[in-house]
């Protein structure tokens, strides 16, 4: 799959004008999945390429001078999710004040016609677009029709609902946040996983005996404080882990860390790139007497997460795309 940073490019890289879905596709969830599975059968059906548009930087830090919600993935994780999923081209428009303030009807003329010379697009049942998100699925129907297109061009997919909720990317942030790690898996389908580099720490889990790859984390959102049964993907093996996500109060510690403990094995891990996959919230981290304590907490947790691995091998994971 192929990653380009204009309309212009994109065109000229295609060998025929595309079908498209366009959205910010945060974690690719399955309400994301349905859509881009239903999008990539109409390029097919068609003999057409397949590409998603989204927008760099969110849409949120320009139209409401704000932080963009912290992510679910990284660009790299989706980058292979969409290439998995037959996506052939992604298009990541830069998001400006330009952009933002382009009419619904100038983005159709502009980019989707003029732009990629579109034959069809996908969206979701709610998209929103142009100024003022005044453009949604009926307007955009309705300008493509006056530009010749026949309506079925245009298709809106429904929400994935799970247990009665709507899957989006907003209730998994809630859940990862609140450490509900599985409930996040169903909803993503996949585990919420974290990527970074492995960075020298202070050392203190060496010299209890339970010593610890701390993660420096990409640019992807935190789970809840907590104690979780992960696993560690790394140089194409998966690890069974235990890891700690907190502010290590036992010891006065200050900030957030990501500290993982891989199970039975020694790893140098220090400089190497792993992704963390959380499968289960084990439990919450609390401030411990003193070391003898914590240390006899924490092989209770490895217990723990042995009795998990023994009932889901890390190698159910091996070619889960993302983690």
């Amino acid at each position: 799959m192929k990653t380009f940073t204009s309309a212009a490019e994109t065109r000229a890289a295609l060998p025929t004008g595309p079908w498209l879905s366009i959205g910010n596709f945060d974690g690719i969830h399955l309400g994301h999945r349905a859509l881009l599975e239903r999008g990539r059968t109409r390029a097919e059906a068609d003999g057409r390429p397949y590409v998603v548009v989204s927008f760099r930087p969110h849409p949120a830090v320009v139209l409401g001078g704000r932080d963009a919600p912290p992510s679910l993935s990284t660009d790299e994780q989706e980058r292979e999710i969409l290439a998995s999923l037959g996506v052939d081209a992604w298009l990541l428009l830069p998001f400006d004040e330009t952009l933002a303030s382009t009419s619904a009807e100038a983005f159709v003329d502009e980019v989707l016609i003029g732009g990629l010379d579109a034959a069809g697009v996908v969206v979701g049942h709610d998209f929103r677009f142009g100024a003022g998100r005044r453009g949604d699925l009926a307007l955009l129907r309705k300008e493509v029709v006056e530009r010749d297109w026949s309506e079925n061009r245009v298709e809106g997919v429904d929400a994935v609902r799970l247990d009665g909720q709507v899957v989006s990317s907003s209730w998994i942030r809630e859940l990862v946040a609140a450490g509900e790690v599985a409930r996040a898996r169903e909803a993503l389908g996949r585990p919420f996983t974290l990527p970074g580099e492995v960075v020298t720490g202070e050392g203190r889990g060496r010299t209890i005996g339970v010593p610890t790859a701390n993660l420096a984390v990409d640019t992807v959102m935190l789970p809840g404080v907590g104690v979780y049964v992960t696993c560690l993907h790394h140089d194409g093996e998966y690890w069974p882990s235990v890891t700690n996500v907190g502010r290590r109060p036992t010891f006065d510690g200050e900030g957030v860390t990501v500290e993982c403990h891989v199970l039975d094995t020694t790893l140098e891990l220090v400089g190497a790139r792993p992704r963390l996959a959380f499968l289960k919230r084990l439990r919450e981290e609390r401030k411990f007497a003193d070391a003898d304590e914590l240390v006899e907490q924490l092989g209770c947790d490895q217990d723990d997460g042995r009795d998990y691995f023994q009932r889901h091998p890390p190698e159910e994971l091996r070619g889960v795309v993302g983690c």
